[in-house]
């Protein structure tokens, strides 16, 4: 019987790139704080801001503009925190459909090119080789990173793992790898 797997334990997927496995509570909690810091920041700036409007006071239109302009700054960055743990969210849900038929397996990777901008932050497209149940699996790294402008299928986290022997998990319904977290060879 193959052992069961959770989502804790993925590094990262060929369709996503890294993923972390964190407890949703602790993002929520975290997300909570933050959101709640970003808050209480934008109320005290508001309030200083009102303040200092009675002792010398500014345009009324300079000081709408700054009111406005504060609250759009502070409320932009929990909004984005949230898009973010909402893709996560769509991530980890298809990630769990895959590990249903997950099957563990020894897997040799090699780099298929690095991509550096002005040789900064590489990034590498990487090809995993495995065998299941006597077939030879090869599959190459697919996350589609564009919108930050890196080439499909690179992404920064396979330096960490090119050239190397590692344990990987394989959906063959879904035909997606899975790349465990601390079960290297370094080979």
């Amino acid at each position: 019987m193959e052992p069961d797997f959770d989502l804790s334990q993925i590094a990262a997927t060929f369709k996503y790139g890294s993923f972390s496995g964190e407890s949703r509570k602790r993002i929520l909690v975290a997300y909570c704080f933050f959101a709640s810091f970003m808050w209480i920041g934008m109320v005290a700036l508001i309030v200083a801001i009102s303040l200092e409007q009675v002792d010398a006071p500014m345009p009324t239109a300079a000081f709408v503009f700054t009111i406005i302009g504060i609250s759009v700054a502070m409320s932009f960055l929990p909004v984005i925190w949230l898009v973010v743990i909402v893709k996560n969210e769509k991530q980890r849900r298809e990630i769990a459909l895959w590990l249903q038929d997950a099957i563990e397996a020894d897997a040799q990777t090699e780099s298929l090119g690095v991509w550096h901008p002005a040789g900064l932050f590489p990034s590498e497209k990487i090809q995993v080789a495995f065998d299941i149940g006597g077939i030879r699996y090869t599959r190459e790294s697919t996350n589609d990173q564009t919108w930050n402008g890196l080439p499909k299928g690179y992404h920064r986290c396979w330096t960490n793992y090119s050239n190397k022997k590692i344990k990987i998990l394989y959906s063959a319904k879904y035909d997606q790898v899975m790349i465990l977290k601390n079960r290297e060879n370094n080979s």
